[in-house]
Formats: structure tokens, C-alpha cells, sequence
């Protein structure tokens, strides 16, 4: 799925009906003004279009959300999208994507149309992060125009993201209910648990991965990403400012640690987070085009 705004998605005609979605197949995709449009839904929807018009409206809406810049910038972005269909989610659903490549780049480019007339309240996070490496590459983050817009985002990001984390955290402790302080089996079975508990789930948790990962490396890297995560937030959300030193930290990471995460999953736009963070720590001249 690609997302575009609120909680709206595309995809190829024919793809798996994805959990709590509602589908709606598209005849036609006109142009940009259809993101407009739709900004008023409030359910979880997936238009599903041909590949063409698929391909179409992925060129559409990144013109859109970046309107001033370069031509092969949107290229890059969008060999993304594709290579992200094509491949991975390919495997994910147990469909062929093939047909989404080799469509006429410069053709679509050229027949889309920009209103500017998106909310970037509404689309994603990583163009918003996107965005914000642009300025604070070139021009320096005090002078990032959109800062209350993305640290709203981020934050709301990172507290769906943490309730998510800490009930994978659950359910590994109580795989493993037989080996830990039986004094937090209350948490394990709270609906909603305060800051105060999440923290003492945390570190039971790293406790526990510490001693799992004597003869399982492989696996201990992956618990302890999920109980970095929860640190990471912990971190964030003690100033203001917090979030945004997050994401220049999370940049010098080899990779994201926003991937630890169920958000992007079945999603296309995770590739575009590491390609954003790639071009800041390059200090590529692209940094500078990115405004929203």
C-alpha cells in the first residue's frame, strides 16, 4: 500500500484486502486534485487502481508534496516507490507487481498537474522528515518552518508506536512467563499502563533479553531494538524539543530505528526514510530542494 493522506492508501487492482480497510476501486485516476478530495475520510480506505494509473498517481502526489523540486529528485523518490512494489511487497502479499515497471516516467511527469493544494497536516511523517533534513542541512533547523507541524506528528507517531512496542514486549515475557519476576504479571494483563509502568516492563524486559541473548545473537538484536525503541521515546518526550534531536540522532544509525516499528509494515514509504536520511548524512546538493 501507498499512503497518501489521513488514513487513505493505494494500490494495484487485485491486491489483499488489508485488516479493518476498506477498498474502493478507481476506474480512473485524474489527477492531483483527487488527494484533495479525499482529505474529509475518516475511515481506513485503499483505492485500488490499474497499474498504470497506479503509477500515475505515485508521480501525481510526490509532484504534489514537493512541488520545487528537480525533476530527477522525484525520479529517485518514485524508483523507490516502485522497487518497494515490485519486491518487497510483492513477497508480502503473494502478488506480481512486474507490471508497475517500466512505465513511462518522463510521459506521467509531464502530464501531472500541481495544485499545492495539499494538507500537510494530513500526509505522511517522512516527508515531513524529508522536509525537515532539507532545512536543516542547507539553511540550519532554527529556521525549519514546519516544527510544530512535525514535532506534532512525530509525537503522535511515537505514542501509537509505543503502545504497539510494549505489547510486543507482552507478549514475550508471557512466552516466557516461567523465567521472570512474577511481580510484573499484573502489567502484563493491563489494558493501558502509566509511564511509570511501561518503564518497569521495559527494564524486565532488558533484563531478559540480556540473559536470552547468551548463545542466540541473532535474536537478541531484535528484542533489544524493540526495548531501544521504548528508550528512545522515553528520550524524546522529555523536552520540546526532544523529538527532533531524536530524528539527527536516529540519523547516524545504520539503520532507522523508526523500522523496529509496525507502522510501516505493508507500507511502500519506508524506503523513503532511508533515502532521505542517506542524502542528509551525504550532505547531497538534493537536501536543499525538499520543501513542503
Amino acid at each position: 500500500m501507498f499512503h497518501i493522506v489521513n488514513d487513505c492508501y493505494l494500490d494495484l487492482i487485485g491486491s489483499p484486502k488489508k485488516e479493518n480497510c476498506k477498498v474502493v476501486q478507481l476506474l480512473t485516476f485524474e489527477d492531483s486534485s483527487f488527494f484533495k478530495s479525499i482529505e474529509d475520510i475518516k475511515e481506513k480506505v485503499c483505492f485500488h487502481l490499474s497499474s498504470n494509473d497506479l503509477c500515475f498517481a505515485i508521480v501525481c502526489f510526490l509532484k504534489e508534496i514537493y512541488p520545487s523540486i528537480p525533476k530527477e529528485e522525484i525520479k529517485n523518490l518514485y524508483d523507490l516507490t516502485i522497487e518497494r512494489f515490485v519486491i518487497q511487497i510483492s513477497l508480502i502479499n503473494n502478488q506480481d507487481y512486474s507490471s508497475l515497471k517500466n512505465k513511462n516516467f518522463n510521459t506521467m511527469y509531464e502530464q501531472a498537474v500541481v495544485h499545492k493544494s495539499v494538507n500537510k497536516n494530513l500526509i505522511g511523517v517522512e516527508y515531513l522528515i524529508g522536509n525537515f533534513f532539507a532545512h536543516t542541512g542547507f539553511y540550519g533547523a532554527e529556521n525549519y518552518p514546519n516544527r510544530n507541524v512535525l514535532v506534532n506528528r512525530l509525537k503522535k507517531f511515537f505514542d501509537d508506536s509505543k503502545f504497539k512496542t510494549v505489547d510486543e514486549i507482552k507478549k514475550e515475557l508471557i512466552y516466557k512467563i516461567d523465567r521472570i519476576d512474577k511481580s510484573i504479571i499484573p502489567l502484563l494483563t493491563k489494558d493501558k499502563l502509566s509511564d511509570f509502568e511501561i518503564k518497569t516492563l521495559s527494564n524486565t524486559f532488558a533484563s531478559f533479553y540480556k540473559k536470552y541473548a547468551e548463545g542466540y545473537s541473532s535474536k537478541y538484536q531484535e528484542l533489544s531494538t524493540l526495548n531501544d525503541f521504548l528508550l528512545s521515546v522515553e528520550e524524546a518526550e522529555i523536552e520540546d524539543e526532544g523529538y527532533l534531536k531524536f530524528l539527527l540522532k536516529d540519523v547516524k544509525r545504520p539503520h532507522s530505528i523508526l523500522f523496529c516499528t509496525h507502522t510501516y509494515i505493508n507500507k511502500v514509504n519506508l524506503f523513503l526514510i532511508n533515502y532521505f536520511y542517506d542524502s542528509f548524512l551525504n550532505k547531497g546538493i538534493a537536501n536543499r530542494h525538499y520543501f513542503l
